[in-house]
């Protein structure tokens, strides 16, 4: 064992060289995400925000007119890159840390051997091994203790972006890509990519996923080709059937991912520091320094780090959802929320959900929860859902009483593995009562005097608290087989049929009003009719 003084020595020692191998420890941050960031938009020295602002315009070049009134399609859009402050402080004991490295022990002869770089070079890996993590599942908690606490993730980033409607199918940014398999992993992704709009696809682009989808895909590309073709590129670093427009890439950090998405490579834009060393600079910054105790060492690096997107345009970003197995059955759906907005008490709004189910082998039960909502099916076979076009699910808002009003679709087959909630809320208003009828103006056709015709006007009434009144108004040429009509006939689902006849007595042109009244509802339609005698 050495003794004490040569062990103080070593550790003062440790401390000077330490400084000499400032600039190589100082882009270890930079180095451990390397194998994504080649593939991104890496803004250094960065510590803070930076907003980077897109522009869009559908301004269009149109045939020159003196009199052309300007248009004002242009907008701009903000996404702001932050990078958060992240340290590490380490001691250790060099002594300890020589004997480990050299299977020796500590001699005079031996203590200006330079070890240092090669211990703070493990600190500075082993410290920064988790910004891959960091960099796609990590949630910002500035109290935090570990890696995923930085700074939010890109997955993180995608999964609060869909919760507040800016990642969405009606957005044109995500999709519904299901469960991925060996057989059918090329296709899908080739499929994706050809669903994306003109714009997008005329970029190169990076398509991000796991390793897992990425081996899955050339083992999929060589079942689908035959392997002798394939055999002579054995590895894809292309998307199949996209002009080599699109790259495959991917990053260690990536396997729990719940989506994938592609974009081009300046969207992806990554914030932190890679050894800056200027004058004041308060970046990054490495120090080897003398411990609490005069035998050891404290390793302590500081630095930044954060991760966004550009923009989420649909023109830019495209996300996708997605299970993988090779046999795991799976159901799609969409909207994953229905909200029907306002609905007056006593009416109803009908909106459709769409479900398509893979490899299920089980019915699919239909519930919904939440008063006022309504589904007709029940259940859903695994042969319908599995079907090309899946099957549509009519969903009814029928608020009894005014109010906000909340519920859910509920979709489950335990066989399968299925259980899926579908958010649903609308809002119960007070409603106005009032009629509407089918006819706006009645024409009856030619009729010779002393004969009849015949018209129908189907009135239906809405929200009605009293029976409606029944009246023609003006020649007597034209009368009405009702003189009322009720509260239950006027809301009943078809209304009630009102029989108009005209019998002109002599020869002309006669006119009247089909007058329909409710002094208590305020009620009062007027339909004009019209007959001449042939």
């Amino acid at each position: 064992m050495a003794d004490t003084d040569l062990l103080i020595a070593f550790a003062e020692e440790t401390a000077r060289s330490g400084h000499r191998y400032r600039k190589e420890i100082l882009t270890m941050p930079k180095a451990s995400v390397y194998g994504a960031i080649k593939d991104m938009t890496y803004v250094n020295g960065l510590h803070g925000k930076e907003t980077t602002v897109i522009m869009k315009s559908d301004a269009k070049l149109i045939p020159y007119n003196p009199s052309q009134t300007k248009t004002n399609t242009t907008s701009f859009a903000e996404r702001t890159l932050e990078t958060f402050h992240a340290d590490v402080e380490e001691e250790f004991d060099p002594e300890q840390a020589f004997g480990t490295m050299f299977d020796e022990k500590l001699t005079v002869k031996k203590i200006n051997f330079d070890i240092t770089r090669k211990i703070c070079k493990q600190i500075a890996m082993t410290s920064c091994d988790g910004l891959n993590d960091t960099m796609w599942r990590g949630r910002r908690n500035p109290t935090g203790k570990d890696n995923l606490d930085i700074c939010d993730g890109y997955m993180t980033i995608i999964d609060d972006e869909k919760k507040a409607g800016n990642i969405s199918i009606a957005k044109g940014n995500y999709f519904q890509l299901g469960n991925l398999t060996v057989y059918n992993v090329v296709d899908k992704l080739k499929v994706w990519w050809r669903k994306q709009n003109p714009k997008f696809k005329k970029q190169k682009m990076n398509l991000w996923i796991p390793e897992f989808i990425w081996e899955m895909y050339e083992d999929g590309y060589a079942i689908k080709f035959n392997t002798q073709n394939y055999n002579k590129e054995f590895e894809k670093t292309m998307l199949h059937g996209t002009r080599n427009r699109v790259k495959l890439c991917s990053s260690e950090g990536m396997e729990e991912n719940q989506y994938i998405f592609i974009t081009p490579k300046m969207n992806t834009r990554v914030g932190g520091d890679g050894g800056i060393e200027e004058e004041n600079y308060q970046g990054s910054s490495f120090e080897v320094r003398r411990g609490d105790s005069p035998k050891t060492c404290q390793f302590y690096m500081q630095t930044f780090f954060g991760v966004n997107f550009a923009t989420l345009d649909k023109e830019f970003f495209s996300c996708a959802s997605i299970t993988v197995s090779d046999s795991e059955p799976f159901l799609n759906w969409d909207p994953e929320e229905v909200n029907f907005g306002e609905v007056a008490v006593g009416e109803s709004l009908t909106k459709t959900v769409h479900i398509s189910g893979e490899a299920l082998s089980q019915t699919t039960t239909v519930n919904v929860t939440g008063t006022g909502f309504s589904c007709a099916t029940n259940s859903v076979t695994a042969a319908s859902a599995n079907a090309s076009g899946g099957v549509d699910l009519s969903v009814v808002f029928a608020p009894a009483s005014a109010g906000d009003k909340a519920g859910k679709l509920l979709l489950t087959n335990a066989v399968d593995g299925v259980d899926v909630e579908i958010k649903l809320s609308g809002k119960g208003v007070a409603g106005i009562p009032r009629v509407t009828t089918d006819h706006i103006a009645v024409q009856f056709p030619a009729t010779a005097a002393n004969s009849t015709s015949t018209m129908v006007v189907n009135v239906k009434g809405a929200l009605l608290t009293t029976g409606l009144t029944v009246a023609v108004v003006g020649d007597s040429e034209f009368t009405s087989n009702k003189d009322a009509i009720t509260k239950v006939e006027a809301l009943g689902a078809d209304g009630l049929d009102v029989t108009i006849t005209y019998a002109p007595t002599a020869n002309g042109s006669h006119a009247a009003v089909l007058r329909i009244t409710s002094a208590t509802d305020g009620i009062n339609v007027m339909i004009p009719l019209v007959g001449a005698t042939s």
